[in-house]
């Protein structure tokens, strides 16, 4: 009932499907928790676009206010809202960088909080570039607080430190080199296998007997 999956170490997470996987049910579900709809796809799929083509026009007649963007703009909504005491609004983010407006007519009171502040390393909180002065902040959650002008929008962003920002200390060599070539064999597959379909097919052979054959091996 979230915006994001938190049960990584309440760290937010915004998982996304392959198109396939998407259902009118499914969308109704995150537009009414108000999650982002979030399709993946490979490259070859857009050889053959009639599959995602339909699966957009669903998400289009399940949610007609539903607006298409990119990920970063659509995770700058990742926030949840309450009403507070008087005019104050309470807001929990769940991106790094996360947008609010009043679309009232009078100024708001905003108060920010973020519940996985000390297990994320938050070190910072800036309001439209300007750091901001914590409201309080204790071994669990962190708040910010400041006033929003009727018909004015603001961009908060939160900085950790540097070592929840990179890659998690203690890793071994052989986990990063399997890491990097990875992504280096998924970039060859994308950029250039991809589109040729005679060398995918001899990749996929390949592939295929070396898998067959470590499988045969067992641990």
């Amino acid at each position: 009932m979230q915006p994001s999956v938190t049960t990584c170490g309440s760290f937010p997470l915004f998982l996304r499907r392959y198109p396939s996987l998407w259902t009118p049910e499914e969308v109704a579900f995150h537009v009414f928790f108000g999650r982002p709809i979030l399709l993946v796809e490979h490259h070859l799929a857009f050889k053959d676009p009639g599959p995602l083509l339909d699966v957009i026009s669903m998400i289009n007649r399940t949610a007609p206010g539903v607006r298409w963007r990119s990920v970063q703009t659509a995770l700058q909504d990742g926030v949840l809202q309450r009403q507070g005491a008087g005019e104050e609004l309470q807001v929990r983010p769940f991106a790094g960088t996360v947008r609010l407006s009043n679309e009232g007519s009078a100024d708001r009171h905003l108060v920010a909080e973020w519940p996985w502040a000390s297990r994320g390393g938050l070190e910072s909180v800036f309001v439209d570039g300007s750091a901001a002065q914590f409201l309080d902040r204790d071994a669990d959650t962190a708040r910010v607080a400041f006033s929003l002008p009727p018909g004015a929008a603001v961009e908060i962003s939160a900085r950790f430190l540097e070592e929840f920002s990179t890659v998690a200390r203690g890793r071994s060599v052989k986990y990063a080199v399997k890491v990097h070539a990875r992504r280096r064999l998924s970039e060859m597959r994308a950029n250039w296998l991809a589109r040729s379909p005679l060398l995918l097919s001899v990749a996929r052979s390949v592939y295929g007997r070396v898998a067959k054959r470590i499988s045969s091996v067992g641990p």
